[in-house]
């Protein structure tokens, strides 16, 4: 199925009614509907959902990435010399 060539803007993510343009506002990665930079900048503020055009998230410092506990290494030892004091 393609994707249609323009959607209307949802209620509150957009001042005006204008319908949205594939390639200039939008476009499909993966079967995702992705944002582009220029909309978002017209939209005129972030709506907090993190995406990956956003404009306004760069003047702050990007989250930290998650970590994998599984994958952590006990640095510390004990008195016994063997790591997570066992």
């Amino acid at each position: 199925m393609e994707a249609p060539d323009t959607m209307t803007a949802p209620p509150a993510a957009a001042a005006s009614s204008s319908p949205l343009v594939a390639g200039r506002d939008f476009y499909f990665e993966r079967g995702r509907f992705v944002l582009t930079e220029a909309y978002l900048l017209r939209r005129g503020t972030c709506c907090g959902n993190g995406c990956r055009h956003c404009p306004y998230r760069k003047a702050s410092k990007p989250p930290a990435p998650p970590v994998d506990v599984a994958r952590t290494e006990l640095t510390s030892t004990s008195s016994t010399g063997r790591a997570g004091g066992f």
